[in-house]
């Protein structure tokens, strides 16, 4: 017997499975085979229903399979975010063309920001 491969749902698929079981009235069986997943899946999708439909409430994207798990130094991820975001401000931009201009090699295609000096190099 060959294995099945597993199929993960994502949100809009899991929503449609509590609407037809809650409107049709299927019965696992059926869900199964309609959305071509295990039975487990289908009854831990109608047992998580409430965690679903909040899920999707706050959520815009429907095309979520997994939840992302929250760490336990989300304070810290937020401080270093904040400062990558920082450091690729434009301040450093200007730094750089300082520190070209000290070393003597600034050219007009540093005055620029990179995408059109890209072009205009390929042509």
């Amino acid at each position: 017997m060959a294995t099945k491969t597993r199929v993960v749902l994502d949100l809009n698929t899991r929503l449609k499975v509590i609407h037809v079981s809650k409107q049709d009235k299927l019965s696992v069986k059926q869900i199964m085979k309609m959305f071509n997943v295990g039975k487990t899946q289908v009854y831990e999708i109608l047992k998580k229903k409430t965690e679903i439909l909040k899920q999707w409430e706050t959520c815009a994207n429907g095309k979520i399979k997994r939840e992302l798990k929250k760490t336990a130094k989300e304070d810290v991820n937020k401080i270093v975010w904040e400062w990558f975001v920082s450091v690729r401000a434009k301040n450093h931009q200007e730094y750089a063309k300082k520190s070209l201009k000290n070393w003597g090699r600034l050219n007009s295609k540093h005055l620029m920001d990179g995408w059109r000096v890209f072009a205009k190099d390929i042509g």
